[in-house]
């Protein structure tokens, strides 16, 4: 279903640019959303694991980007979220070179 949800938003992002218009990413984006949740919950995760999963950069991945793996490693990451229970969002770590 989320498939489906992300390849409609495409076709009207691109029939958007096509008549001249600016693409409107949040179109579905509610709906988009509520299937991401549905999904660690078919995993049997909670709200605190899918906020914390929404927190990464992985359901934007799967979507958005054209990552061949994004798929298998959002999976594998839901799974991991609710072993350990992880339930608090991901912060951003800065590295200094």
């Amino acid at each position: 279903m989320l498939d489906s949800l992300i390849a409609i938003q495409l076709t009207i992002n691109n029939v958007l640019e096509t008549l001249g218009g600016a693409e409107d990413n949040n179109f579905l984006n509610e709906e988009i959303t509520k299937i991401e949740f549905l999904s660690v919950k078919a995993f049997g995760g909670n709200e605190g694991h899918f906020t914390h999963i929404e927190s990464t950069d992985l359901f934007y991945n799967y979507e958005y980007r054209e990552i061949p793996e994004a798929k298998e490693e959002l999976i594998e990451y839901i799974k991991s979220t609710i072993e350990n229970d992880w339930t608090h969002e991901v912060g951003m770590i800065f590295v200094r070179g």
